[in-house]
């Protein structure tokens, strides 16, 4: 699974792609939205497992499509156009869900479930292109465990991969328009 890093990077790609003006809004709400998936920590946090609900619901085009049409609703952007910024928040979202799709998955359930609440079946790629983050499952050692130097490499795999990338959504971005 990338990084939070690995996320907003992916953030601004969907954003560039999609011609949206980069601004302080923007950003927050781009970087919020791509993340979101990993609201599933914080419930383990209670129960001291952070991990035990990580890949869950949250992590399925069920719940882009869900945050598309609540963060449309009230997010600033809903001057754009309730469709436009619909698609756009579900692409951040589900931009989240497609990396942790082709990520190292080190821990079960391997994968996302993709179509839930249709089926709970798991996907995952058949080849990584993103490294796992190594992480504690306490809630006690759960933050410090991150910062290690595995997690750091992953980070500037996740740089060097998708820092391209977003320059290139952001030129096709702007030959579309």
């Amino acid at each position: 699974m990338p990084t939070t890093i690995g996320h907003s990077l992916a953030a601004f790609a969907v954003n560039g792609f999609n011609r949206v003006p980069i601004n302080k809004s923007m950003m927050i709400t781009g970087i919020v939205v791509a993340n979101l998936a990993d609201i599933d920590f914080l419930p383990g946090f209670f129960v001291g497992d952070p991990n035990r609900f990580h890949h869950g619901p949250t992590h399925s085009i069920a719940a882009a499509l869900f945050s598309g049409v609540l963060f449309a609703l009230i997010s600033p952007l809903r001057k754009l156009g309730f469709m436009r910024v619909f698609v756009l928040l579900s692409g951040l979202y589900f931009s989240h869900i497609l990396l942790d799709f082709f990520a190292a998955d080190t821990s079960s359930p391997f994968g996302v479930p993709l179509f839930w609440p249709i089926s709970d079946q798991y996907f995952i790629s058949g080849f990584s292109i993103f490294s796992d983050v190594h992480k504690d499952s306490s809630s006690g050692s759960f933050i410090q465990s991150l910062f290690v130097m595995h997690n750091f490499w992953t980070i500037v795999r996740e740089i060097l991969i998708l820092t391209p990338l977003t320059y290139l959504w952001f030129k096709l971005g702007k030959t579309n328009s």
